[in-house]
């Protein structure tokens, strides 16, 4: 795993008020109240560079930790993109590594714990694969678990230089958002480098670009 520092980007405090963005805030609190509700919503921001994306994904992680959210944050790297699973490592690795043994053993029980192929260069003989969605599988299965305890959000910026079986992880769980446990937890996947979907990833979402702002 790289050892690049991760900014959070829920922690820019010092940041000026988000302006003309009231459209795109409301998407996110709209997404955050289905959160809560036990519905998974998968949200993309598209734009030119310098329009502001990474402020906005700043914004919405805010507006999850100000809930209570469970949220992990992650960003792709050109340097990194040849790693596999690397963007997803940055998601859910640590949490893994820093779990007690029976924190491990709840959030690795069942097919969660095929996770393991795409996350630990350890006791893989413990996940060995059936096929090559075993680890997609797993790795959907670990974030239902963690998700168990209160609502997951995953914040994924620079997206579009994610490794490739990251995104395929993407796709997997965003199709699956809605098969998840809806009670007592709740969870989404934003990425950026998308579109607004104002949805339920099992609705048919609507989408519209990032316009400017004057901010």
């Amino acid at each position: 795993m790289s050892q690049r520092e991760i900014v959070d980007p829920s922690k820019h405090t010092s940041e000026p008020p988000l302006l003309e963005r009231d459209r795109e805030l409301a998407l996110f609190e709209e997404a955050l109240d289905r959160l809560a509700d036990g519905v998974g919503s998968l949200l993309l921001v598209e734009g030119p560079a310098g329009i502001g994306k990474t402020r906005l994904l700043a914004e919405a992680t805010e507006l999850a930790r100000n809930r209570k959210f469970l949220v992990r944050a992650a960003r792709g790297g050109e340097l990194e993109r040849e790693m596999p699973f690397g963007v997803a490592r940055q998601l859910l690795e640590s949490v893994i590594e820093r779990a007690s043994e029976e924190e491990r053993a709840s959030l690795l029980s069942g097919s969660a714990r095929l996770a393991l192929l795409a996350l630990s260069d350890n006791d893989r003989e413990d996940a060995t694969p059936t096929d090559a969605l075993a680890p997609l599988h797993g790795l959907h299965w670990l974030v239902a678990n963690l998700a168990d305890a209160r609502p997951l959000l995953l914040a994924i910026d620079d997206l579009h230089w994610a490794d490739a079986q990251t995104l395929r992880f993407i796709d997997y769980l965003a199709r699956r958002l809605a098969d998840l446990p809806a009670a007592p937890a709740s969870r989404a996947s934003w990425r950026r480098s998308g579109r607004f979907a104002s949805k339920p990833i099992s609705s048919t979402p609507q989408r519209s670009p990032l316009p400017p702002s004057a901010n």
